[in-house]
């Protein structure tokens, strides 16, 4: 008998909150399991109570947790499934991508489109 559980979400964390429901919607109309976190913290504690697949995240936000904190904070987690399951993706400008790159994160060029989205997901 197979797993019937729903597959992880993808957590969406930015700090504009139109843009955060937004990209949840997007998500889900493309049949992605997507949900939506008001801060960074709460996308850890997200990622960690429901296994995500992936971490959407603004970088820089002008809260306490960016993007590469979600990132530092992913790297000190035990080898366990959120630390090899939850990649991140920053939304980020180019100045932003190296650094990104750098820290074992996926970068996505603000603006984007939604093909460019879907795309950098797969």
């Amino acid at each position: 008998m197979g797993d019937t559980r729903p597959p992880p979400p993808i957590v969406v964390a930015t700090a504009d909150e139109r843009e955060r429901e937004q990209l949840t919607g997007v998500l889900s109309a493309a049949g992605r399991v997507a949900a939506p976190a008001p801060c960074q913290e709460s996308a850890l504690e997200m990622a960690r109570a429901y296994g995500a697949q992936l971490v959407l995240s603004g970088h820089p936000t002008p809260v306490a947790l960016d993007g590469e904190a979600v990132l530092r904070r992913l790297a000190t987690e035990p080898a366990g499934p959120l630390r090899r399951a939850a990649p991140v993706l920053l939304a980020s400008t180019e100045a932003q991508r190296r650094r990104a790159e750098l820290l074992g994160a996926r970068s996505l060029l603000k603006p984007f489109s939604v093909e460019d989205l879907l795309e950098a997901l797969d």
